[in-house]
């Protein structure tokens, strides 16, 4: 929590250029019994009130999901290197299941928190 028992919320961009600390409309509190049902109506409700995307039901499912895929994130954390890359990709096709989808995710968002707020 915050000073005084308030609510602390916590974004990055990634861009060190952004350094507003304001954010409209950050915060969406909702209630139900069913979590699922409970995130399609929240979800709705900031894509009707922001009006700067579409819900999933709304979309066409990607081509990528019927592909195999790897993200390297569990395997290098922030420490991807092109060759870790090619011994990973190559450990698969010699496990018999080749990657054909490949995210490249070197973590540029923090993922330690502030001991502040533990």
């Amino acid at each position: 929590g915050a000073e005084g028992g308030g609510l602390s919320l916590r974004l990055e961009s990634g861009d060190p250029g952004e350094t507003d600390m304001t954010v409209p409309t950050s915060l969406l509190i909702a209630a139900g019994s069913d979590p699922f049902k409970l995130l399609e109506r929240a979800f709705a409700a900031v894509a009707d009130r922001t009006g700067t995307f579409r819900v999933r039901s709304e979309k066409p499912l990607p081509p990528s999901l019927d592909v195999f895929g790897w993200c390297t994130w569990d395997a290098f954390y922030s420490r991807v290197t092109p060759e870790g890359v090619k011994e990973g990709l190559a450990g698969l096709i010699e496990g018999g299941t080749p990657a054909r989808l490949l995210i490249l995710d070197d973590g540029w968002q923090s993922t330690d928190n502030d001991a502040e707020y533990r």
